[in-house]
């Protein structure tokens, strides 16, 4: 008869770690991130508007061997 009431006892605990464990699956689930695209709008420029001479400037006082005006 102890054994009985072991194994029922025993069942019942299995099932309600399985309901807890389901739950939580559940909550995760219902919560898990969202997938943000943080790329800003496409605002790009066609290279011929675009002015590289401040950039080149910088360049070539940092490495005026290699770069040329």
């Amino acid at each position: 008869m102890a054994d009985f009431i072991f194994i029922i006892v025993a069942v019942g605990i299995a099932l309600a770690l399985l309901i807890r464990v389901l739950v939580t699956v559940y909550h995760v689930w219902n919560n898990r991130p969202v997938n943000v695209e943080l790329i800003p709008a496409n605002d790009s420029k066609h290279a011929g508007e675009v002015n590289l001479g401040p950039y080149v400037d910088i360049l070539s006082k940092q490495f005026p061997e290699t770069v040329d005006n």
